[in-house]
């Protein structure tokens, strides 16, 4: 189990690592072409007008789904992406299930791709100021830490949310009611043996009393009896 879990951070760390850079660079994109066209224009609202873009991502046609995704494998110069969450999938339920049979549908590149924009637009949304150019280095550094964290936790959301997690809490409930079966069952032969230990003093007791002289024995029998209290 200790190297399926070392695996699984192994996996985490790496897609992370690829797709946080190109994900960060896709928003601030984003951001920066309506920064421009407000700017252009004599607008102020940029994160009202960001917001409304952050709104439109679950809309996205295939096309726009399709040319995110060729620039992040063509920027990070990676073309093992889907064989990395692929990996990640299957360690996820062989940790979760003991290496049970569970089905797990694998996405596609782009809908996975897609789902960490939805995820990730979402936290955006509520924090749109995170993308902004302004303000000192010091700001600047920290929206980017912030942002990073918010990039990375929705990616690690977006893994599970491709997991069945039906099939696996069915597995994991029933495991569990096996266990507290067995659990009783060990109570009661517990329970039967400790009966079993008794009867078998007692008799010892009887056996004794035949072997050693009647004084002798009474003594012993208090001695046997102060020690049972």
């Amino acid at each position: 189990m200790s190297s399926l879990v070392e695996a699984k951070n192994m996996y985490m760390r790496k897609l992370v690592q690829i797709l946080s850079p190109q994900v960060y660079s896709g928003f601030k994109t984003m951001y920066t072409s309506i920064e421009a066209y407000c700017e252009q224009y004599e607008l102020k609202e940029v994160v009202s007008y960001f917001q409304k873009e952050l709104e439109k991502i679950p809309k996205w046609p295939r096309d726009r789904i399709t040319e995110e995704t060729m620039k992040i494998q063509s920027q990070s110069d990676c073309d093992y992406l889907l064989d990395i969450i692929t990996a990640l999938l299957v360690v996820n339920m062989r940790i979760l299930t003991d290496n049970d049979q569970v089905d797990l549908e694998i996405p596609q590149l782009h809908q996975f791709v897609h789902k960490c924009y939805r995820l990730i637009g979402s936290e955006l949304w509520s924090n749109p100021e995170l993308m902004s150019n302004q303000g000192t280095s010091s700001d600047k550094q920290r929206n980017y830490t912030h942002v990073i964290k918010l990039i990375r936790q929705g990616i690690n959301d977006a893994i599970q949310f491709y997991l069945p997690m039906k099939p696996i809490l069915n597995r994991y409930l029933r495991t569990k009611e096996v266990e507290q079966e067995e659990d009783d069952n060990l109570s009661i032969t517990s329970s039967d043996d400790s009966e079993e230990q008794e009867d078998d003093n007692s008799m010892h007791v009887e056996v004794s009393s035949n072997e050693q002289e009647p004084s002798t024995f009474f003594d012993d029998a208090d001695d046997i009896g102060v020690e049972d209290e």
